[in-house]
């Protein structure tokens, strides 16, 4: 892969967007570009894999509640965790040691780590769940927004019409990340039955793992903001030039799979450690 290929620009590129490819070309294009059009491999790290494993377990009893009216039980949400866990984590580096873990091998890492999940989805259970009513479950909404074709998933819209979405992170947040909010906004824009007022769930993968829900109304400002996104960052997608973004909290080797294609093709350092998201 040259520079001059990177040049060139490509037809057919980013026809279909999704908040989620929108937010990963700002943060870095040459990971967006590496990812969706090289499409090469995500080894992903174990924070990724935590949250994968701890959606699907939740969802499951979404999923059954919708169905049933009746949620799961934790230990059977804890079992469906578990499978999830050991294919996600298969592929994944776990290091030895990391601040806030007791463990010292990556094996013990890699125990500690599913200790939290199974902890995480009991906290979400008890602290969340009860008051969750669902209309919808992983919603695919899509559309045109300013001319661009968009698609997306809402993890859940509750009978008043308020999405839900679940997220896991290593630290409290305070407020709705950007990002969110654009994702938020997007399918607001894409789903107008439903409500303005949105929340997010947040899980946190503490030693003591805590839930942090944080409100957030769509207003006109969002609108506006997407239908002036979507458009740019597709012109940018498809000029052909992706260099990376070394400023990045999430360029680390331990968070980025392409770190080793990065530095090949332009040079410098990639720093080690791994960043939750």
């Amino acid at each position: 892969m040259s520079a001059a290929a990177l040049a060139s620009p490509t037809t057919g590129i980013a026809d279909l967007l999704s908040p989620s490819q929108v937010s990963t070309f700002r943060d870095c294009e040459f990971r967006w570009y590496a990812k969706y059009q090289l499409g090469l491999p995500d080894q992903g790290s174990p924070s990724l894999a935590l949250g994968t494993s701890v959606d699907t377990a939740i969802k499951a009893t979404w999923h059954n509640k919708l169905d049933t009216g009746i949620d799961l039980p934790v230990t059977d949400l804890v079992d469906i965790f578990a499978s999830t866990w050991l294919q996600e984590s298969a592929e994944v580096e776990f290091p030895a040691t990391k601040r806030g873990f007791a463990a010292t091998t990556p094996e013990a890492m890699k125990d500690e780590w599913a200790v939290r999940g199974a902890k995480m989805i009991a906290e979400y259970m008890e602290k969340a769940e009860p008051s969750i009513h669902p209309r919808d479950v992983d919603l695919e909404v899509s559309g045109k927004i300013a001319g661009v074709h968009v698609r997306g998933f809402v993890d859940l819209i509750d009978i008043t019409g308020q999405v839900i979405e679940l997220k896991t992170a290593a630290r409290t947040p305070s407020s709705i990340s950007a990002n969110h909010a654009f994702q938020l906004a997007t399918y607001a824009q894409l789903a107008p039955e439903v409500s303005p007022q949105m929340r997010v769930d947040t899980l946190v993968s503490a030693k003591a793992p805590k839930l942090v829900q944080i409100g957030h109304e769509i207003t006109l400002p969002d609108y506006h903001y997407l239908r002036s996104s979507y458009p740019l960052v597709q012109e940018k997608m498809r000029s052909g030039l992706y260099g990376p973004n070394r400023n990045s909290w999430l360029c680390k080797r331990g968070t980025c799979p392409y770190w080793r294609q990065c530095e090949a093709e332009f040079g410098g350092i990639v720093p080690g450690g791994e960043v939750d998201e």
